[in-house]
């Protein structure tokens, strides 16, 4: 069983040493996207500290924007390098803000009793087949407005001055001047002229997390889609938050879909603020049996400069483990 982990990095190259150090064993592999947000400093120092690592490589660099297709073309990138580079069975997409619940021999143990399965979390976004997987996402998330969710795919997204925009846009549930009053009027009228989009002709929509574990074929069939499909990467570069929509609607439109299993095999907690886009915790040593009792491979998100002791609780579990 060998193992390729892809990690989309953004910031603390001390972090990500100690991070990589954890996943360069026997039978694993790394490719590294360092965003292009990050200093050339920093991504110098990352490359002169891996210089002499066989198994690492650095996929091409994009700047990364939250809920933007960069992500999406990162991830793309350097699945494809992962591909071209090293022979793997399964491949794990993880972030620079990610670390191993438990070793990657217990990882490979896993997968090798689970061989031929995609662990990939995902809901329809189908209003007609909304799921209880997707309002127990919605719970978890502590999204109040659930009913927006298909104007990530029904409305026209684009990039101005820095902000992403919706095309016509929402609607304001909440008028309090004549100014905003005329904006909701116009907006009203483009509404009824501009035909909302539906989700491409033959597939149904899916989402689900950023995070995933798939199959050497699997990754191969999703870059082969990309590659050919050239129709539906123009289309997801015109959504919202396409990094959690793009590989969800590829396999469980395809020939994977019997082999998911609904688990990414992460452990992740998100805050009880309530919003249509609230975002997972910053973890300190309190969330450690929770971690623990997850079962999963990995856990997010990790700061060493908010609390570095989770990640030495996690190190002194492992370590503990391994000698069992």
């Amino acid at each position: 069983m060998k193992l390729t982990f892809v990690i989309l990095y953004h910031k603390n190259p001390i972090q990500l040493f100690r991070l990589v150090n954890h996943l360069t064993g026997p039978s694993c592999s790394v490719v590294i996207h360092v965003c292009k947000n990050e200093s050339e400093e920093n991504f110098n120092k990352i490359k002169t500290y891996f210089s002499n690592y066989d198994n690492v490589r650095f996929s091409k660099r994009s700047r990364g924007r939250w809920g933007g297709f960069s992500l999406v073309k990162a991830s793309l990138d350097a699945m494809q390098l992962a591909v071209d580079e090293f022979q793997f069975d399964y491949l794990y997409l993880i972030s620079g803000q990610d670390y191993p619940v438990i070793s990657s021999s217990e990882m490979m143990s896993f997968l090798k009793d689970h061989r031929g399965k995609e662990f990939i979390n995902y809901w329809p976004m189908n209003p007609a087949y909304l799921s209880e997987d997707y309002f127990n996402v919605v719970k978890q998330r502590h999204i109040k407005d659930h009913s927006r969710q298909q104007d990530r795919y029904n409305l026209y997204y684009f990039w101005w001055k820095g902000q992403k925009k919706a095309f016509p846009g929402h609607f304001n549930q909440h008028i309090s001047s004549k100014k905003e009053w005329l904006i909701e009027f116009v907006k009203r009228g483009v509404h009824a002229v501009v035909p909302q989009r539906s989700f491409m002709s033959g597939l149904a929509p899916y989402a689900g997390s950023q995070w995933f574990t798939l199959s050497f074929d699997c990754v191969n069939y999703c870059l082969q889609v990309a590659n050919r499909r050239l129709d539906y990467v123009k289309y997801m570069q015109k959504v919202s938050v396409p990094d959690e929509m793009f590989f969800q609607s590829i396999i469980l439109n395809g020939d994977f879909q019997s082999k998911v299993i609904n688990h990414n095999l992460r452990a992740i907690f998100f805050s009880d603020q309530e919003g249509p886009q609230p975002h997972p915790e910053i973890l300190d040593e309190s969330y450690l049996p929770k971690i623990l009792n997850s079962k999963a491979h990995f856990s997010r998100k990790f700061d060493m400069d908010f609390d570095e002791k989770i990640l030495n609780l996690l190190d002194e579990h492992n370590s503990k483990t391994q000698q069992l």
